[in-house]
């Protein structure tokens, strides 16, 4: 279990780290607020579904 974890954890945060890259180049091409904004809700996005995972996991086996 404690594998599986580290793996996605890394995998998310490898994604997460992609696109705050994206959004930077963004950012400073064109100074853009929408960018920015964007980039951070799209960057938040792994990292809810990651939790989400977690936390629907944990809960189906403390059910069982």
């Amino acid at each position: 279990m404690l594998e599986r974890m580290g793996t996605s954890l890394f995998v998310t945060i490898a994604v997460m780290t992609v696109i705050v890259a994206i959004t930077a180049g963004l950012f400073a091409r064109g100074r853009s607020s929408r960018a920015l904004l964007a980039g951070i809700g799209f960057t938040l996005l792994p990292l809810g579904l990651f939790l989400t995972g977690h936390v629907g996991s944990t809960g189906e086996r403390h059910r069982a």
